[in-house]
């Protein structure tokens, strides 16, 4: 990929992905997850596309009163290793009680694989 993929390489140690979406797009009244657990994971972005409220958080008791809000129309939430540790690679959960909303998820993998 060029010189910003060495730059990151050597600022991480290794070569890394990105994957979108990888378990759906759409939240919904159950708590569902959006991100396994996963050790490789350096980063991730969720963003609601909805106008749905949507509700985050690290087990399936995640609801509109234990949660962090992500606000409808593009609200975001987005974690790093560098600042937020160890919850970058846990299961992540969501809820939209108001039904049915879209989502984007892009995660940033650790990998030793080369890019296509």
């Amino acid at each position: 990929m060029g010189k910003l993929a060495d730059l990151i390489a050597e600022k991480f140690g290794c070569k890394t992905r990105e994957e979108e979406s990888p378990l759906g797009a759409a939240a919904i009244a159950v708590a569902a997850p959006f991100l396994l657990s996963h050790p490789d994971r350096l980063a991730w972005v969720f963003v609601n596309l909805s106008v749905n409220p949507i509700f985050l958080g690290l087990t399936n008791g995640v609801t509109a009163n234990n949660g962090i809000y992500v606000q409808p129309n593009g609200g975001f939430v987005s974690l790093w290793y560098g600042e937020d540790y160890t919850l970058v690679g846990r299961q992540w959960w969501m809820i939209a009680p108001a039904g049915a909303s879209f989502i984007y998820v892009l995660e940033i993998i650790a990998s030793e694989e080369e890019e296509a």
